[in-house]
């Protein structure tokens, strides 16, 4: 439906509110916020994961008020570290695929996306794990009685298996950028054109061909040389060759 014009007396009047244009996010921005929360959702059903496998190693409270445990508990001590790796470096590896599949055509930045997603993913799968119990041993030692059987606490001993998930994550980046078809070639077939592919093909410029500029020479092409004529020989009259 078409509008006519604010008359200048619309204008002046005090009720008078503009129209606000409404500017979305760039297309970038966008993919970005959906990785990262798709990271985020990955993330917790890690947490989810990891606390379902992880058998914690138990404490024995005895009429002494003593708590033991066994041999085999004392090798179960840090499961929760290892686990939490394993899953890391399958769920870095998701990240870092989807990341890759994604966004490769934004270049270097890619590798700063899978590793902010693959950070997301650990800490949300580190925060749900432990959320999830049981804590405070002391609390719950002090007040056991003998013959009850009490856990450890569930919590993420070596911060540093978090690094697994960044490695992982990275690492298909690395790979596929290393050993892949270089986008620049003809060739290969990219799912989204890069921008600079774009705007090379939309420029009128004649210099331009086949994603790379070629700029005309300031010196004058040579022009090619007349041939010259044939000029016939003769021979003076009362000499003969040797």
């Amino acid at each position: 439906m078409a509008t006519s014009p604010a008359s200048p007396d619309a204008l002046d009047s005090p009720h008078f509110r503009p129209a606000r244009t409404r500017r979305g996010l760039p297309p970038v921005i966008r993919g970005v916020a959906v990785y990262l929360v798709f990271s985020a959702v990955l993330g917790a059903l890690s947490g989810l994961l990891w606390h379902a496998v992880v058998r914690l190693p138990t404490y024995t409270m005895q009429g002494s008020g003593a708590a033991t445990t066994t041999e085999r508990g004392l090798t179960q001590f840090f499961g929760t570290d290892a686990w939490f790796s394993v899953i890391g470096a399958v769920c870095g590896a998701i990240v870092g695929l989807l990341g890759w599949w994604l966004f490769r055509w934004l270049g270097w930045f890619v590798t700063l996306v899978v590793l902010v997603g693959g950070n997301v993913a650990a800490l949300i799968a580190w925060v749900v794990g432990e959320a999830l119990g049981p804590s405070d041993f002391a609390s719950r030692i002090s007040s056991a009685h003998a013959g009850q059987v009490l856990p450890i606490d569930f919590q993420l001993r070596s911060h540093s298996s978090v690094l697994i998930w960044l490695l992982f994550a990275v690492l298909p980046v690395l790979l596929f950028s290393a050993l892949g078809r270089d986008e620049d070639d003809p060739g290969s077939h990219h799912p989204w054109v890069p921008v600079r592919r774009r705007l090379l093909r939309r420029s009128p410029s004649p210099w331009i061909d086949a994603g790379h500029i070629d700029e005309p020479s300031a010196d004058p092409e040579p022009e090619p040389d007349e041939p010259e004529p044939d000029v016939p020989i003769t021979r003076e009259p009362g000499r003969t060759g040797a």
